[in-house]
Order: C-alpha cells, then structure tokens, then sequence
C-alpha cells in the first residue's frame, strides 16, 4: 500500500481526503487490538495502537464501535474516527486521568492537519481537570507552520460532564505560529447534567484561534439544583487572548474570524464572553436561563450577534443582570433582538467606555443603560461610528463629526445642561423652530437624522420637559403651518408647579374641547367644537 504524502506548498488535501476514505483504506476496529466485551477497564493504549498505525500508513478511516471504550485518545493527521452514533459509541475518560483532555492532539511532528471525528459520545469520569476536547499549539519544527490544529472537522458529537468544560482551543505563544483553524463544528451537544462546577465553560478559545465556523452547537449547563437558580456555570462561550495552563491571560496574541450558526447557550453568569477577539459573528443564537446574556469586553472590534433570542437570560437576582453589554472600549453590536422573559437591563455600556451599537429591536434599542460618554468638551463631538452618546459638561455643541451611514440616527443623552447650537455648525432644527439656539435639560434624550451627503445632522424628537429659554413661531402657508392635538380619554395629570398642559377631550355630547390643566388641578376649557 503507497503511503499518503500530503503536499506542504499547497494544502488543498482535496486528492487526500478522497484517497481517505476510498476503498484503498477499509474502516479499521478501534478495538483491534483491544478487548470488545470490556467496558471498565482502561483501553487507551490499544486504541492508541490503531490510530497510529493508520497515521503511520498514510491515514485511513478508524470505526468506533457501539459500545463504550474507555480510553483517552490522540488524534493525529490525516485518521478519520467514525462512530455509531453519539448515542451507541462513547469514548469514556479513564478515572484518574491527568490528560487535559480525553481527546487530545499530537505535534511532534508539527500540525496536526485533516482529522476528522463523527459520530460518538465524549464522557467525563470525575477528572478535574479534563476537557472532553483539548486542543493546544505546542512549538514544532516542520516549517511553514509551527504547530496547532488545520483544515479539521467535527460532527455529531456529545460530550457530557466534563468538569472544566466541553472545548478547549488554545492557540499561542506570542513567539510562533501556533494556531488552530479552518475547523468545523457541527451538531455538537456539550452538556454538564449534575454537580456544581461555577468555573464551567462550555466553549473556551484563546490567543491563535481563527477561520473556524460552529454549526448548531449547544453548551449547556444542567448542574445540580439548577433549576432552583442557585447553581450556575461561569459561560456556555468564552473567547479570550492567549491564556496559561492555569486560564491567566499572558499575553494579547487574540482569536479572529469566528462564526457560530445557530448556537445555543444555557445556564451560565454570562452566556458569551467576547474579549479582545477581532472578528466574532453569532448569527441566530439562543441563550436561554444564563444570569446575563453577552458580554462584549477588552477592546474586542467587528462582533456581532444577528437575529438572536434572549430568554430569561439578563436577570441575576440582585438587579444588575442585562442582555448585552459593552465594556472596556469594547465594540459590539447586537441586530434585530428578541427578548424574552426576565431581565433586569437590556443593553448597557460600561459608562465612557463601551461602545454598544442596537439594531431593530423591539425592546427599546434606544434605551441604553450609560450611553457611551463623550469628551466634556464644547463646540464639535467626535462621535465617529457610534450611534448613542452621552454628552456631559459641554456648554454648546455645534457640530457631530460622524462616520454614520445615510439616514442613520444618532442618539443622544445629556448628563447636564446642554445648549445646542441649530446654525453655526452641522445641526439643524425642524421646519417651525426659528430659534438658533435650543437648551435641554439634563436628562434629556434627543434624536438627530444624519444627511450624508450635506453633512448635517436634523433634530427629529425629543424627550419632554427638557426644553429652556426657548420660543417657538409656527409659519406656514396654503394651510400647513399649525398643531395637532388629539382627543384622549383622560386628562392628564396635573403639571408641577410654573407649568400647564394643553390638551384636547370628548365631552358628554361627544364634542372635542381643548383644554388646559394646570399645577393646582384646574381644567379650563378654551374652545369647544361647534
């Protein structure tokens, strides 16, 4: 039989993998060497036996059988692991182990490159310290490439209470290339059913991570008590900066380029956790129970989560849970939400420093919890990209300087009094305010349409009883200058103290009377319908 030589120029390993799984290599027993009625005692160094007789031939396809194994396992390049199904074969950890993971790779000889593994159960057995899958860069000397994990895929596996959590990918350190990418992930069930573990996580990736996709992936934590709310595991995703054996982060070697389809996340502190990552798409996510949502952090840029649902996923008991959050100069945006259930906050930035862009959502995208501060400077705002600021100790502002697409809004909160100037600069009043000048209150919240293309930036609204030391003249021709009032139901409350409200009502003859209330109670009519 020719051994497989792959081809280190060019990588494609198209004429490979179709020589893999030909009829030149017929599926291989894991347990060739092994014992099949043996479900107890530890078999990982048979097992290990096949699998690196099929490496050492070129490659091939190893068949798991439909019974439990337990072994811990070192996947190496170009060898196939197939199962009966995650429901009939499981790779069980062997007690005691001190492997990081019951599935691990192997890069003596450089990367480890085209493995594949289908179709089996991964299954902790108490081990502290051992994920269900461990993937780490460890330095080589096979050039171009130093080390780490290529061009692998991954299906139709679960991996279940594995106490540190499911996946661990682990790319670094800052002296080589040691990354793990173009992987697959698909259909993959990683779940933690009893115990209580709060350092759980269910996907871990840090440092050299990139162009890996996950595909219907659910990380669940079910521990002991759960559903009581008082046992919690740390985050289902936790995407970080290259981190130690100990989970410190050493250095700001950062993961790129990741995509989760339609992922699950349950039963965490905080669903997701994006730090420092540049590049982060969740398109279609679920989290479901977690105490928060996702947390976007340490200048993490280019993340997204796209038609996601939170479900009872931003309430922790002591009222500072949210759905989304942005800290750190973190840049994060969130499109076309669904919020379901609980929560104590919805989209929060961390004050002056996140940097949290909402999309299309029903639950108040406007609302954001500490809009990110800008300078306390008068005269012209760098607001750059962001679509919500705050803006705190500025006198008068004149001009935005913006990088907004044409017709987004630009959402604005004041922290203080604020006079905004409707003539010198790039902003401009509606039609009917012939004032130059508006000053809002403190608290005020004020929406500005940006026209590209004469670079300025139109009041559209704004919050009420917030305007001072300001008049309004209605002009208009061919009858289009005037106010709308509607009739309501009810008056309204009586205004404090220097204020009145006008409004309109229904008398008992069914006739619309407009009216004005003042701060002691008293309604004045001042017309009547004819």
């Amino acid at each position: 039989m020719e051994a497989l030589v792959s081809d280190p120029a060019s990588e494609t390993g198209v004429a490979l993998s179709a020589a893999i799984v030909g009829s030149a290599f017929p599926a291989v027993s894991a347990l060739k060497y092994g014992d099949p009625e043996d479900s107890t005692t530890d078999q990982t160094a048979a097992v290990q036996q096949v699998i690196d007789e099929v490496a050492a031939a070129g490659g091939g396809v190893i068949s798991w059988p439909a019974r439990l194994i337990v072994a811990d396992i070192i996947l190496r390049t170009n060898v196939r692991i197939i199962g009966q199904g995650f429901g009939r074969s499981v790779i069980k950890a062997p007690a005691g182990s001190t492997r990081k993971g019951i599935v691990t790779i192997d890069q003596s000889g450089g990367p480890v490159r085209r493995v594949y593994l289908s179709d089996v159960s991964i299954s902790g057995n108490g081990n502290p310290n051992q994920w269900g899958i461990f993937f780490k860069g460890v330095a080589g000397s096979i050039a171009p490439f130093d080390g780490g994990l290529w061009y692998s895929d991954f299906e139709r596996l679960r991996i279940s209470n594995t106490l540190p959590g499911g996946i661990l990918m682990q790319g670094g350190p800052v002296s080589s290339l040691l990354p793990q990418q173009f992987l697959n992930f698909r259909s993959v069930h990683i779940q933690l059913t009893s115990g209580t573990y709060p350092n759980w996580v269910g996907i871990r990736i840090a440092g050299q991570v990139g162009q890996v996709h996950f595909d219907q992936v659910e990380a669940s934590y079910r521990g002991t008590n759960f559903e009581l709310g008082t046992n919690y595991g740390a985050a289902g995703l936790y995407v970080s900066r290259e981190i130690d054996d100990s989970g410190a982060i050493i250095s700001d070697r950062y993961p790129y380029a990741l995509k989760f389809t339609t992922c699950t996340f349950q039963g965490c502190v905080v669903g997701a956790r994006l730090d420092r990552v540049q590049g982060c798409t969740l398109e279609s996510p679920w989290f479901e129970d977690n105490q928060s949502g996702i947390l976007f952090e340490q200048s993490c840029s280019s993340c997204s989560v796209v038609d996601g649902t939170f479900a009872d996923s931003g309430s922790n008991g002591a009222g500072t849970g949210y759905i989304a959050q942005a800290t750190g100069t973190a840049y994060g945006e969130i499109d076309n939400p669904t919020v379901l259930g609980a929560y104590d906050r919805t989209w929060v930035n961390s004050t002056g420093q996140g940097h949290l862009r909402v999309w299309n959502a029903g639950n108040g995208s406007a609302s954001i919890a500490n809009f990110p501060k800008q300078f306390a400077a008068a005269g012209t705002l760098v607001t750059a990209r962001e679509r919500y600021i705050s803006i705190t100790g500025a006198t008068t502002v004149t001009s935005f300087t913006s990088y907004l697409d044409p017709d987004e809004v630009l959402y604005v909160r004041l922290l203080s009094d604020v006079t905004i100037n409707g003539s010198s600069g790039n902003i401009r009043f509606p039609t009917g305010v012939n004032n130059t000048t508006l000053t809002f209150r403190a608290g005020a919240r004020l929406a500005f349409k940006f026209d590209k293309n004469g670079n300025l930036f139109t009041l559209m609204s704004m919050s009420d009883r917030v305007l001072v030391n300001a008049a309004f003249r209605i002009e208009g021709d061919s009858g289009n200058g005037y106010f709308d009032y509607r009739s309501q139901s009810a008056d309204p409350a009586a205004p404090t103290s220097g204020y009145a409200r006008l409004f309109m009502r229904t008398n008992g003859s069914g006739k619309g009377e407009l009216c004005v209330r003042f701060a002691t109670g008293a309604v004045q009519v001042l017309a009547t319908e004819p």
